[in-house]
């Protein structure tokens, strides 16, 4: 413990990479050790560039805090799948997530292709909007995957809405899926049912060819706040095509 002004840097102000230097001197400390909290995004440039572990200290300054202290603690990180295969998101679609993830875990691809040990490197797997059918052997895996205490992530609808038809035409008809994963996840407890839900907390759509261009789309629903504190500060997100859930056993925990 102990404390650093700016008398000891000979008065140099921010952002002098002599400061820096001088601060890590007196403590012994090394750039893979050090963490800098600023509100100031260019002074944190340098320390950036030393390999500090750098926080631009904004409205969420608890969240930062303890991001970079998790950051600066992680020894290793684990190791999380995105199944490929059966026509899920692609590396493209995925990106934003995965920037986001990378600081944590370790990202990669994988496809099972009814390999049995295919998923015994991850601690976690997730399945983002699968479109075609999985094999039984590939369920097989999954399900030992999830047996041996792997998390599984999976965002999914069991219908298919054709959006160049709707806009075309202005109607369209949807046709199951099946996936044979929503079969697996009755197993686990909670059944996806094969309809739409709607409501009017949701995103309009804008069209030129209606009287009035915006239009409601009941389909888009936003999400309502919730005070769960893993996800309490999340802006509401928007789901298109939302099935219902329903779960079969007591012992599920919504």
């Amino acid at each position: 413990d102990g404390c650093f002004d700016i008398s000891e840097s000979d008065y140099l102000p921010k952002p002098h990479k002599e400061i820096y230097e001088s601060f890590q001197k007196k403590f012994n400390l090394e750039n893979s050790s050090t963490a800098m909290f600023e509100d100031l995004h260019i002074n944190l440039k340098e320390p950036f560039s030393m390999g500090w572990e750098t926080v631009w200290v904004t409205n969420n300054l608890e969240y930062n805090l303890v991001d970079a202290l998790r950051r600066l603690t992680s020894i290793e990180k684990k190791k999380i799948a995105f199944l490929q295969g059966h026509g899920e998101l692609n590396d493209f679609e995925t990106r934003i997530a995965k920037a986001l993830l990378s600081p944590y875990y370790s990202i990669k691809n994988v496809t099972i292709d009814g390999y049995i040990n295919a998923l015994e490197e991850f601690e976690a797997l997730i399945i983002a909007d699968p479109k075609t059918p999985f094999s039984e052997a590939d369920l097989f895996t999954i399900d030992q995957f999830v047996m041996n205490g792997g998390d599984l992530m999976c965002f999914m609808n069991t219908l298919d809405i054709k959006n160049d038809t709707l806009y075309a035409q202005g109607y369209t008809h949807s046709t199951r899926k099946n996936l044979r994963l929503e079969h697996m996840l009755f197993d686990y407890g909670f059944k996806i049912n094969d309809n739409l839900i709607m409501d009017v907390n949701s995103i309009p759509k804008y069209d030129p060819r209606f009287d009035e261009s915006r239009l409601n789309w009941y389909y888009q629903v936003l999400s309502t706040n919730t005070s769960h504190p893993i996800v309490k500060n999340i802006e509401p997100v928007g789901m298109e095509y939302v099935n219902q859930i329903e779960f079969t056993n007591d012992n599920v925990t919504p």
